[in-house]
């Protein structure tokens, strides 16, 4: 394993260019109305299935991190619970209780990116994965080539970013991808209903050389710690940036362009304590962090 994670990431800092991200419609702000519901375009839920009964466990939400969201709700049925669920380019197959489809990606990614905002039900846990594959023409199947699984179960009432490394378990390079989204793993385990959970912005994210090169950039924040306001500035810098900060407990505090690459957060009205913040670029991936303590 860190002999192919060695020979992955030498390929990945070879390449001349930070590789896109291929996930189609990835920060959910394009929807299709199908008239009794609607789906995130290049995206399949189970709505298909369950809304001819008034079930709809999909659906857009303004609760975001910008523009639209997903929201998936585990919603009481006649006889059982039944969880939102959504595919990536695909469907929700009910029979394997899993996606069918996917797109193309050509690439070694190291992270699986994103930020959500859970509400569970009891104990209940939700959930997103994805998986790279490659075909295999000899067995006319796809292997997979790595995979990806962040799990929620605690409540939080903001946005929190989460970042989750692929572990490749064969060799190679995937030709296609897969992402499930669910607001509960335990399906076709009857879940309690109620359990939300609320995705935005996803990314598959590398250490190509247009991040090494941001990541080598000299960040300053002033004054720290901060009383009034408190300023993070990088050098100039083609690059379209932005800035998440997070309180010490991960809920997202603040997310803004940085267009002339400064950034001023007031802190007059934030709790004293220590303030965490990434910087991102253009594909949403981390390319600087830091911190700063706010005293008022």
């Amino acid at each position: 394993m860190k002999k192919l994670f060695t020979l992955i990431t030498v390929c990945v800092i070879a390449n001349a260019y930070a590789q896109e991200n291929p996930i189609p419609n990835w920060n959910f702000n394009d929807w299709i109305d199908y008239g009794d519901y609607e789906d995130p375009a290049s995206w399949g839920s189970n709505n298909y299935l369950t809304a001819g009964f008034g079930v709809k466990p999909v659906e857009s939400d303004t609760i975001s991190v910008e523009g639209l969201a997903a929201k998936m709700v585990t919603k009481a049925g006649d006889n059982f619970s039944v969880p939102g669920v959504l595919c990536s380019n695909g469907y929700f197959d009910i029979n394997a209780e899993g996606c069918i489809g996917g797109f193309a990606c050509d690439y070694p990614f190291i992270f699986f990116n994103g930020f959500y905002k859970c509400n569970p039900a009891g104990t209940d846990t939700s959930g997103a994965g994805a998986v790279l594959w490659q075909w295999n023409s000899t067995t006319q199947k796809r292997d997979t080539i790595a995979w990806a699984i962040a799990k929620f179960y605690e409540s939080n009432f903001d946005y929190i970013f989460f970042s989750i490394p692929f572990d490749y378990v064969t060799p190679g390079i995937p030709d296609s991808a897969m992402i499930m989204l669910t607001s509960s793993t335990a399906l076709g385990q009857d879940p309690p209903a109620g359990t939300k959970l609320r995705i935005d912005n996803l990314a598959f994210s590398d250490l190509a050389t247009g991040v090494a090169e941001l990541s080598e950039m000299e960040v300053k924040v002033y004054p720290n710690p901060a009383v009034n306001y408190v300023t993070v500035t990088l050098p100039p810098t083609p690059d379209k940036l932005s800035i998440v900060v997070f309180d010490y407990l991960g809920r997202m505090v603040d997310l803004k362009d940085m267009p002339t690459h400064e950034y001023v957060l007031a802190t007059h009205n934030l709790r004293p304590g220590f303030y965490f913040f990434q910087i991102l670029d253009e594909n949403q991936v981390p390319v600087k962090s830091g911190s700063f303590e706010v005293q008022n």
